[in-house]
């Protein structure tokens, strides 16, 4: 038979049972947009991972005090002169963080409270888009003067007035100088809208009562030098604390490469743990395909034997039963498609995150859906050109 022939064969029997043809699309349908999700939504959250620690600021290198290190070996104060003086570095910025809680009037929220220098302003894109950032003044002075986030701003000042209103962070009284612009929450549950900046010295000797510093951000001037800067930083650091071991060591010093490469490998783990857990709907979808086209077979054994009592090949008859297999998954994928590129934009919006479905996705997606097709269809194809065309005439 030809193969147009044999299409519109095909064709004609999945018309014929429309309701059973639509049930089993289903399967199909949802198995496929469920794969096209998760991998739009695992893509979409490193997207979000990587954007976010970029909005952080360009060219730096983070330097964090290790939890239960010995005081002696931590990184402190006179650390920040040695640092700055290394070439190709710019900026040298300590920071101190700890959560709090935030009260004005009877509104009250969970904060995380970073206590830094003027500098955070422009290395790590907290831009004010109300009043003022801290100031050197502020510095100088361990000011009781906090700028808080956009977040922050919207839970305590429902009237839209801010400015010199005071706040308490943990009971003690702070003015109010200025609001961050919106930045939306971002990756691993964190959120700068909840944040609040302060003087690094009203932090360490009003607040802590310490003058401990937990993390130091390095800008280096050439994204290239960010390796050598980041070793040449490590040796300095192990000198001055006289750290002979790995196992010695108080610190860590993570560049924002890293940082990335660490996050999308977590993120791309996890959208294969989903797309994997998916893909069984899918997979189920291609064992009803399966139920259905035995059930087919067995419907139209007298066809079968007539078709073949008249010169039909063997091949003729298992490339029907394939090709109405394929084309079911065919359309199922189609239409799946649709239903996960909904899907994935619906999800994202919820997430607060930007949909990212490629075109990638989508090809992985129906071809998967076309192989389950041809894969499923193999066996009842097998099992209908097999027949006996004598045996097939006489079924009842």
């Amino acid at each position: 038979m030809k193969s147009y022939l044999i299409f519109l064969t095909s064709i004609r029997s999945l018309l014929a049972n429309k309701l059973r043809t639509l049930l089993t699309l289903l399967g199909i349908i949802i198995g496929v947009a469920t794969v096209l999700m998760m991998i739009s939504v695992g893509t979409s959250a490193s997207s979000a991972v990587t954007s976010s620690i970029k909005g952080l600021g360009s060219n730096l290198i983070f330097i964090y005090n290790l939890p239960n290190s010995p005081e002696n070996k931590q990184i402190n104060e006179s650390d920040l002169s040695a640092i700055g003086r290394i070439p190709h570095v710019k900026k040298v910025l300590p920071q101190v963080s700890f959560s709090a809680t935030i009260q004005y009037g009877s509104s009250t929220m969970d904060i995380q409270v970073n206590g830094t220098e003027p500098d955070f302003e422009e290395m790590r894109n907290a831009h004010p888009v109300l009043g003022r950032f801290i100031t050197s003044v502020d510095i100088a002075s361990s000011a009781k003067v906090a700028v808080i986030g956009y977040g922050v701003y919207e839970e305590l000042f429902k009237d839209g007035s801010f400015f010199g209103k005071v706040v308490r962070i943990n009971g003690m009284p702070f003015t109010v100088v200025g609001v961050l612009e919106k930045k939306g929450s971002q990756s691993l549950g964190y959120n700068p809208d909840d944040m609040v900046i302060v003087p690094i010295t009203t932090a360490q000797q009003r607040i802590l009562g310490s003058n401990r510093i937990d993390l130091i951000s390095v800008e280096i001037d050439s994204e290239s030098l960010v390796p050598i800067i980041s070793n040449e930083i490590e040796s300095l650091l192990k000198r001055r604390h006289m750290i002979e071991s790995q196992e010695d060591e108080s610190f860590r010093i993570l560049t924002q490469e890293e940082i990335i490469s660490t996050a999308s490998q977590i993120t791309g783990i996890l959208t294969v743990l989903l797309a994997g857990i998916a893909s069984i709907s899918l997979l189920v979808g291609g064992i009803g395909i399966m139920n259905i086209l035995l059930v087919t077979v067995t419907e139209r054994t007298k066809e079968i034997g007539l078709r073949k009592a008249i010169g039909a090949k063997k091949s003729d008859i298992m490339l029907q039963f394939l090709i109405e297999s394929i084309t079911l998954c065919s359309i199922g994928g189609l239409l799946g498609i649709l239903l996960g590129y909904l899907g994935s934009i619906l999800i994202a919006r919820f997430g607060g995150w930007i949909p990212v479905v490629s075109p990638s996705t989508i090809a992985l997606s129906f071809s998967f859906a076309v192989l389950v097709g041809l894969f499923f269809g193999i066996y009842p194809a097998y099992k209908a050109a097999s027949l006996n065309p004598i045996d097939a005439l006489r079924y009842e």
